[in-house]
């Protein structure tokens, strides 16, 4: 398995910003196999992430699992897509590339998700059943 620890981003230090000057991601949609539901404003959309402002490591992908998939937006923009497997205690990360990369380039990757984590990503999906496991990752 391959590991490597990152510090916490530009990304998050934009959506921890999003309470404090109404920046960032103002809206996020969280789903499972059996409905959405959205949550609304750059300081409830903040709470959602800001327990990944801490240094982590990457992860190899998890054996398929049941999931949840959470998308960030901006102003109707997708801002990054999370696919949270929680018998996994893992997430896949999706967000459009930074500089110097391409633009509008997107860059995955899996991370492992904190106790702390898991109870926000938790308390998000309360009443949603998850999206079966799929073959594999894509």
């Amino acid at each position: 398995m391959r590991t490597r620890l990152i510090a916490a981003g530009a990304l998050v230090a934009l959506v921890l910003a999003a309470g404090a000057e109404a920046k960032g991601p103002d809206a996020a949609r969280v789903c499972g196999g059996s409905g959405c539901t959205t949550v609304r404003g750059p300081s409830a959309v903040a709470g959602l992430v800001d327990w990944m402002t801490a240094a982590f490591t990457i992860a190899d992908a998890p054996r398929p699992a049941p999931y949840y998939r959470f998308t960030f937006r901006d102003r109707g923009r997708i801002f990054m897509t999370l696919l949270w497997v929680p018998s996994r205690h893992r997430m896949r990360v999706l967000q459009p590339a930074p500089y110097p990369f391409a633009p509008g380039s997107q860059h995955p990757y899996w991370r492992a998700v904190s106790p702390r984590g898991e109870a926000v990503l938790g308390r998000a999906v309360a009443g949603l059943q998850p999206f079966s496991a799929r073959r594999a990752w894509r």
